[in-house]
């Protein structure tokens, strides 16, 4: 039970940070990729249930905090996921060098996926190039961004004494 709480207080307080934090000018202005962080981690050590219901709400606080239609970042975020769920047996998503590429892989993933989503009911005029451009940016973050929350998600636990090994 209290791994689940903590998992709540992830979501609510990635989702504040996300929604407060001012996008990067540089590159195609992302966002700070502080909900797709913790969607990774569910994915990575919670198995498929536990990363499943964290997507999901994920993705319902970010378009509830945003202009997106409702469930567009559900769909990415379990499409980025799903990536890391079907990798993690082949890694130690704990070692930040690990961590690096699959923050950066995985946020570019459901950047792409939002920016097709997003275009298919014709409520973005990006051009491809500026979406690639977003895209690269968001891996950026996503690189820099996963490592320190996994860290921090990873201490959380262990203090609360909820700390499950990997499924």
């Amino acid at each position: 039970m209290m791994g689940v709480m903590a998992m709540v207080f992830w979501l609510l307080a990635a989702a504040t940070a996300q929604a407060l934090a001012p996008s990067w000018h540089h590159m195609g202005e992302p966002s700070f990729p502080i909900l797709s962080g913790v969607v990774l981690y569910a994915a990575t050590h919670k198995g498929s249930l536990g990363f499943t219901w964290v997507a999901l709400a994920a993705g319902v606080l970010e378009d509830s905090l945003s202009q997106a239609p409702l469930g567009c970042s559900a769909v990415a975020y379990l499409a980025a996921g799903g990536l890391a769920l079907a990798l993690r047996e082949d890694f130690y998503p704990d070692k930040a060098t690990v961590a690096m590429p699959l923050g950066a892989g995985c946020t570019a993933l459901s950047t792409g996926v939002m920016a097709v989503l997003l275009k298919g009911r014709g409520l973005t005029a990006f051009s491809w190039g500026t979406v690639l451009e977003r895209m690269v940016g968001s891996a950026l973050l996503g690189a820099v961004l996963t490592p320190l929350l996994f860290g921090l998600m990873r201490s959380m636990e262990r203090r609360l004494g909820c700390l499950e090994e990997r499924l």
